[in-house]
């Protein structure tokens, strides 16, 4: 099957089916179990990086089209939008992409071919010509597909360098960072013992991070089977190594799942003794289970639970990374930007303050409790914090807030000392 029809049928999905990209691609994956790991890889990247990229998409489509986007054939909408990613973002000859699009549309709609043919050429002649938004707000909108309701939200939390530097890192393709299992390996030797499965890498931003590329399926990787490395943000390394706990001490995960930062918390604690890993859904327990076998922890006991259930005063340490908007994880998650919006955020608002009032009680006294987040919104970040203080008799230690970059998430992190 071409693979362009792949992903268009695959953006259709997720764009008027509501589906999370990650969902899609997995089950396209799975209906058309033929396709090898460098088709998967081109389909994923037209998808995502589609997505990543629409509203600017739709903006150059506008421009050069006298019928609009709400007027097109589906069909022929999706294959322009994918086209013109490519044209813009690729390094695929031009013209080749202009013909594939032709052909795709030509197979099902033969009268309008010649529209899609006429559009691409005229986006290819003139595409270093494009005239944008003058707005400082829309500009930014525009040229980084970033919605302006997300903008205007953020713009109270965030200098305008710092919206500019969000919207950009959000719009870029992300990378593949793990964390080294320090109980089986070390740093230097997992390099080479990567470098010899043909995978690029090197040293991220945190100790024991490194930054993976050049590799289509890592579950096949000898050294992801031997356990000596698990897929994790830099940032939510930075959250436990604040943190911090120590060998010996037990801790709570609430909200564990998919159970990275337990995993690295294990590394932290020397394998040496309890954490408590929670989550609501069997499947997930399941998969925190799996792979703290695959990296030969042996100190997590996942549970299935919610937040109301743990032992109170039981924890030298709580881990509270709450759901959220996710508006730090854009470049990963591009779905996020046309399936949210301000109602979802003042929802999931209230859920974390039902959180952080269960699990309260779960340090013992002269405990720590960390809330972290990976997005930049005050309402979620520093104005639930600031209720939790005037309510709760906790000291704030740290806090600290992560604009997006290249290598990592936006995130949002805060340590809390229980004083009674």
């Amino acid at each position: 099957m071409n693979q362009r029809v792949v992903a268009i049928n695959a953006l259709m999905k997720i764009m008027e089916g509501g589906g999370y990209n990650n969902i899609v691609l997995r089950r396209t994956f799975n209906d058309i179990p033929h396709l090898v790991p460098n088709q998967r890889a081109f389909v994923t990247d037209i998808v995502n990086g589609t997505l990543r990229n629409l509203l600017h998409v739709d903006y150059i489509i506008n421009l050069f089209s006298k019928t609009k986007i709400t007027k097109m054939e589906p069909l022929v909408l999706y294959t322009l939008r994918i086209a013109i990613y490519e044209i813009f973002h690729k390094s695929t000859e031009q013209y080749a992409i202009c013909n594939e699009a032709v052909n795709i549309v030509k197979a099902k709609h033969k009268h309008l071919a010649p529209f899609v043919n006429g559009v691409l050429r005229s986006v290819i002649r003139n595409k270093t010509d494009i005239i944008y938004p003058t707005d400082k707000h829309e500009r930014l909108s525009v040229l980084y597909s970033m919605p302006m309701w997300i903008i205007e939200h953020l713009a109270g939390n965030l200098t305008q360098a710092e919206i500019e530097q969000f919207c950009k890192a959000s719009a870029s393709p992300p990378v593949v960072s793990v964390a080294v299992n320090t109980l089986l390996t070390t740093q230097e030797q997992l390099i080479q013992d990567l470098e010899s499965e043909g995978v690029e890498a090197k040293h991220g931003i945190r100790e024991n991070n490194l930054i993976i590329t050049k590799t289509k399926d890592i579950s096949n990787l000898t050294s992801f089977k031997q356990g000596h490395f698990h897929i994790i943000d830099p940032m939510s390394m930075t959250a436990v190594d604040i943190l911090a706990p120590k060998p010996g001490a037990t801790l709570y995960d609430v909200c564990a799942a998919p159970g990275g930062k337990s995993f690295y918390a294990a590394y932290i604690m020397k394998n040496k003794g309890e954490i408590f890993a929670t989550d609501i859904h069997m499947h997930k327990i399941g998969l925190i289970e799996k792979n703290a076998a695959r990296l030969e922890i042996n100190i997590i006991n996942a549970k299935l639970a919610n937040a109301e259930v743990l032992a109170n005063d039981g924890a030298d340490y709580v881990l509270l990374d709450v759901p959220c908007s996710g508006l730090g994880t854009l470049s990963k998650k591009p779905d996020i930007k046309y399936t949210k919006d301000i109602h979802a955020i003042k929802e999931i608002t209230k859920i974390q303050k039902e959180l952080l009032k269960f699990s309260a009680k779960y340090a013992k006294i002269g405990g720590y409790m960390l809330y972290s987040t990976c997005t930049l919104s005050y309402d979620e970040n520093q104005g639930n914090i600031a209720w939790f203080l005037q309510n709760y008799d906790y000291k704030l230690m740290q806090e600290s807030q992560y604009i997006n970059t290249e290598y990592t998430d936006g995130f949002y992190i805060a340590l809390l000392k229980r004083r009674s």
